[in-house]
């Protein structure tokens, strides 16, 4: 649910960044501005029906488990050792859980702006000869968030093995989608691709958490979800053809 928060809130800040010519940006002004308006209007409504998505989150019911010759003690988890996150009650972590995935939808809508501005004043037009940079400002970001993180955890960061080959998998994947996207940008324009690549990643993602995670249930749910896909999905149609 979170992911398609997001990715409705960074669609409709990144087609403004384009459509306004925001933070230095050429303006692409649309040769439809009805079609324009009216898909970022279905944008926004398609983010209304997702809040009223009920998602079923699983946890962790046991800490860990002890043997004792042939018998095994599932010990209770000390409330002392549960994270900030974990303490928190559904209604709380609901609330944080918005808040944060529309932070998160409004900067991602930006995070290709740099590209954007440098191909405007450099001589390449060309996205691909910005990626190296671009791409090292992540890792070298990342890396800097985990030394303050360790820093603040006392050098005693909580790491979770389980996760570390996924993560690299998921970002390597990131990467390879997000040259084309910018590959896209190149033939197109941003207020065209940049619909259109947001348009997905929040089916694909709420479709894994139907069937492999079980997090949404029930028919009133999947038609909301139908409903706000079939929305997200003509306001980017709307949005590309009005450029």
């Amino acid at each position: 649910m979170g992911l398609l928060i997001w990715g409705s809130l960074s669609l409709i800040t990144g087609w403004a960044t384009a459509r306004f010519g925001w933070f230095g940006l050429d303006a692409n002004v649309p040769s439809n501005f009805t079609l324009n308006y009216i898909g970022i209007v279905l944008a926004l409504i398609s983010a209304i029906f997702y809040i009223f998505v009920k998602s079923e989150t699983r946890t962790a019911q046991v800490d860990s488990v002890e043997s004792t010759n042939s018998t095994q003690v599932l010990i209770e988890p000390d409330e002392n050792q549960l994270d900030f996150f974990d303490r928190l009650n559904p209604v709380k972590k609901r609330i944080i859980g918005i808040s944060l995935a529309i932070t998160s939808g409004i900067l991602y809508g930006q995070c290709n702006t740099p590209v954007l501005y440098t191909t405007q004043i450099n001589e390449s037009k060309n996205y691909l000869d910005y990626m190296f940079s671009y791409y090292t400002g992540i890792l070298l970001g990342s890396l800097g968030y985990f030394v303050l993180y360790s820093a603040l955890k006392k050098n005693k960061p909580i790491v979770y093995p389980q996760i570390i080959l996924p993560g690299l998998v998921s970002g390597w994947m990131w990467g390879v989608a997000n040259v084309c996207y910018f590959l896209a940008t190149n033939a197109l324009n941003q207020a065209i691709s940049f619909p259109i690549s947001n348009c997905g990643p929040p089916i694909v993602a709420n479709f894994w958490g139907i069937v492999l995670y079980k997090e949404i249930k029930g028919k009133r749910n999947l038609l909301i979800l139908g409903a706000g896909f079939s929305v997200a999905i003509t306001a980017s149609v709307l949005i590309g053809l009005s450029t």
